[in-house]
């Protein structure tokens, strides 16, 4: 009965200092999380290519992190200590370690990718489920440029149809100019012709293009 009674004293000392051990080790982390910049999280993967110089000269990947806008992440080393300036960097896609070979994007997700804002909004939702910021900002990326694309486009459709409309004044003109006999008129400037602007030059060749 003694032997018993020992034993679970023993076991009981054993279990205090497990329980003072872990709750030691939950206060430790809890004062680590309140060191933590207001706003970052701990890089836990959202960042994994995202990496920051050391004072001995070397790049670790970056402790604490943020999310910016447009595609940026800012980080701060874990020795970070209030007041220190982040560094900020494009956060990018990366490649899938031990994943089959890259191959190109299947059409269906190029329409989604190009799609209607409810299909876009889906992508990027199921995207955040992998909670990496690099996939997500490359996704914006690709939609930012589809849509930067199509307003270029309607511009220079624009400007096609305006140099249209230049042209046909152009010839009106000089039609006229023609049925007027201007040559005839101001023959004695016939000297003074010399090489066509530079800028006429490059209309006409605009327009050829513009026909090809």
């Amino acid at each position: 009965m003694v032997g018993t009674l020992k034993k679970q004293e023993l076991n009981h000392q054993e279990e205090t200092k497990k329980l003072i051990r872990e709750h030691e080790e939950a206060e430790e982390r809890l004062d680590h999380l309140h060191d933590a910049p207001d706003g970052y999280i701990e890089n836990n993967g959202q960042a994994p290519g995202f990496v920051i110089p050391t004072r001995n000269g070397e790049y670790k990947p970056a402790y604490y992190i943020k999310k910016l806008p447009e595609g940026r992440v800012a980080g701060h080393p874990e020795s970070y200590t209030k007041g220190d300036v982040p560094f900020i960097a494009d956060s990018f896609a990366l490649p899938l370690r031990g994943s089959m070979p890259s191959a190109p994007i299947p059409n269906w997700l190029l329409a989604i990718l190009t799609g209607t804002a409810s299909q876009f909004e889906a992508l990027v939702y199921a995207a955040r489920q992998h909670d990496d910021w690099g996939i997500e900002a490359d996704i914006q990326r690709v939609r930012a440029a589809d849509d930067q694309t199509a307003v270029i486009c309607r511009c220079i459709q624009q400007l096609w149809a305006e140099q249209g409309v230049a042209e046909q004044q152009q010839e009106l003109a000089m039609f006229r100019l023609e049925q007027a006999q201007l040559p005839h008129l101001v023959q004695q400037l016939q000297g003074l012709a010399g090489r066509p602007r530079e800028r006429k030059d490059q209309h006409i060749n605009f327009k050829a293009a513009r026909q090809a």
